[in-house]
């Protein structure tokens, strides 16, 4: 294996491993607002990102954070996510007992239940949705409705819809108002992608970097510092390395991999 030739105890760009999340400054700033949204009781976030920005790592890392603090979260992705799937599922995630084929009042009923409930429990409860743009107009409708029932009950709801730039649009300009913050998952710097090839290999167990100056340049140039893909160029140029028994990635070996991607369309 590939992580025997470098000295690794484990690969240092799993895919979404939480213990290889890099907390650039770009989502320590996120997670940041992201906190300050559900401290101040504030209804609805949007979070946006390009695809391979790190949305929903962030939103995972997120959810974790906010359980520690004893707060109830519901995360679900949108995507391909009929209305009466997401309410039986948001139903199911809260606590409530539903069955398949329940009428849909009866299911909101129970949502609105749990959520009156954790009011008086002075227990906050946070909805990350990952997906949001692809969301089905009767979710979105839903999602208004959710919304305007927190706001009449004061029940402590935050709502975080995660989505593209490109997607953020099909939202609807009901929601976009009701938006009362805006997150951006900037791409990383040349120093921030080189911070994370660091501090990933060093969790990974390598004492020296494995890496040169020229690799991680083009690592970040190729990826236009987009985190998913740094982190696909930088997996795949690991395996190719001890392949050929490198003591060490150089750019040859970058770009190699990338035209290979390239070819196969990845």
């Amino acid at each position: 294996m590939h992580t025997q030739h470098w000295g690794l105890n484990d690969s240092p760009f799993s895919p979404n491993c939480l213990d290889f999340f890099h907390e650039s400054p770009t989502h320590q700033e996120s997670l940041a607002r992201l906190h300050y949204l559900v401290e101040n009781g504030r209804r609805l976030a949007l979070l946006l990102g390009e695809m391979g920005s790190g949305k929903s790592l962030l939103l995972r890392l997120f959810a974790n954070q906010l359980r520690q603090q004893s707060r109830q979260v519901v995360e679900i992705n949108l995507l391909g996510v009929d209305e009466d799937q997401f309410l039986l599922t948001l139903a199911e995630r809260l606590g409530a007992r539903v069955t398949a084929g329940e009428p849909r009042f009866a299911v909101w009923r129970k949502i609105t239940d749990r959520l009156a409930a954790n009011r008086y429990q002075q227990l906050d409860t946070v909805l990350l949705l990952d997906e949001a743009g692809e969301a089905a107009a009767g979710v979105l409708q839903q999602l208004l409705r959710l919304i305007q029932f927190g706001v009449e009950s004061a029940c402590g709801l935050s709502i975080v819809l995660a989505t593209s730039g490109k997607s953020v649009g099909r939202l609807g300009p009901r929601l976009l108002d009701l938006a009362e913050l805006r997150v951006e998952l900037e791409t990383w710097s040349p120093e921030e992608t080189a911070s994370f090839l660091q501090q990933s290999m060093a969790k990974a167990g390598s004492e020296r970097p494995l890496f040169d100056e020229a690799a991680t340049a083009r690592l970040h140039q190729l990826s236009h510092g987009v985190p998913r893909r740094i982190s696909q160029l930088a997996e795949l140029s690991l395996l190719a390395g001890a392949g050929q028994q490198l003591s060490h990635v150089d750019d040859q070996t970058v770009d190699s991999v990338y035209r290979e991607l390239s070819v196969t369309g990845g």
